[in-house]
């Protein structure tokens, strides 16, 4: 728990990894930055180990799933987060080049990734 912020961080094992933010500030964004560069044989949900999310206000939002490839432990997984509360969804004010998430979402994945109201 994180100043009214949530972060869930389920499944590590055989199903992997999930990583869940829960916003509970009612003005405030969520911006997340999430790197798993370390982790090896395992693949996530929008095909990079680092992701930037944006969360709205009383929101939450899957922000990465990590699976491992092999059944017979040859991967690793090791992620790092980091947050900050933000008044907007941009993420220009971090010195990120997008203003949306990075990478970008894919048709495949976008129903996973999108903020659903707590």
């Amino acid at each position: 728990v994180l100043e009214g912020i949530t972060a869930y961080c389920l499944g590590k094992g055989s199903g992997g990894l999930l990583v869940t933010i829960e916003n509970r500030q009612p003005e405030n964004w969520v911006q997340v930055m999430c790197y798993c560069t370390n982790s090896f044989g395992v693949v996530s949900t929008r095909g990079e180990l680092k992701t930037v999310d944006s969360v709205p206000p009383l929101h939450r939002q899957v922000v990465m799933v990590l699976t491992q490839l092999e059944g017979s432990g040859g991967y690793r997984i090791s992620y790092q987060m980091s947050y900050c509360m933000m008044a907007g969804a941009g993420l220009r004010d971090r010195r990120f080049s997008s203003a949306n998430h990075h990478p970008p979402l894919t048709h495949s994945v976008s129903g996973l990734h999108t903020p659903r109201p707590i």
